[in-house]
């Protein structure tokens, strides 16, 4: 049997090969990607600080805010639905949020405010959202520079009704997640492309 030469010409063929299949597998998944951040309402708290007492207080309005509005996005079944119901409940939701504050004895003000935001690919259970520009509730606690705590209001992730809260513990876990090197991977490409 002949021995079967290798040449450049050959390499280059072969990586063109893998690079078209590779390319045609990015693009899907990165036109699939690209629709998620129109599905979803997010929850976005932040804390005054990093001390460990404004952390907390973030989990504690958190679990205030989750139980005294989840009911608001039951009967939603689109995210324009959950849009406004958001903005008709904004209002109710951050004066709810400031006496909350309030009574746990901080002075800080609580803003509530219906905004798009940039978000970092994050993974919350088994559900990973990619980086994006996403509309979201956010509540700022004082001066907003701690780290902050979100979740997915709509479709209800982080809702009773959907399950358990996360615990301080678990959350801190999500807050901690290094973006996932396959979605940085395919964010990098799609910036050659897209």
């Amino acid at each position: 049997m002949a021995g079967f030469k290798f040449t450049l010409t050959d390499l280059a063929m072969a990586i063109g090969a893998v690079a078209s299949l590779a390319v045609g597998s990015f693009t899907a998944f990165v036109q699939d990607c690209d629709a998620k951040p129109d599905e979803v309402l997010r929850l976005h708290i932040l804390a005054n600080s990093d001390s460990e007492e404004d952390q907390s207080l973030k989990y504690d309005l958190r679990d205030h805010m989750l139980t005294e509005f989840s009911d608001i996005f039951s009967g939603c079944d689109t995210l324009d639905e959950a849009i406004a119901e958001a903005e008709s409940h904004t209002a109710e939701m951050q004066q709810s949020a400031q006496e909350y504050i309030i009574s746990r004895g901080y002075d800080y003000v609580v803003t509530c405010e219906l905004e798009e935001c940039y978000f970092t690919t994050r993974s919350y259970g088994s559900y990973t959202l990619p980086a994006g520009d996403y509309t979201a509730v956010r509540f700022i606690i004082g001066e907003g520079e701690g780290k902050n705590w979100w979740c997915v209001m709509f479709p209800p992730l982080c809702l009773p009704a959907a399950g358990e809260f996360f615990t301080e513990e678990q959350s801190r876990q999500v807050e901690s997640t290094v973006i996932e090197p396959r979605f940085a991977l395919f964010e990098w490409i799609q910036s050659l492309f897209f």
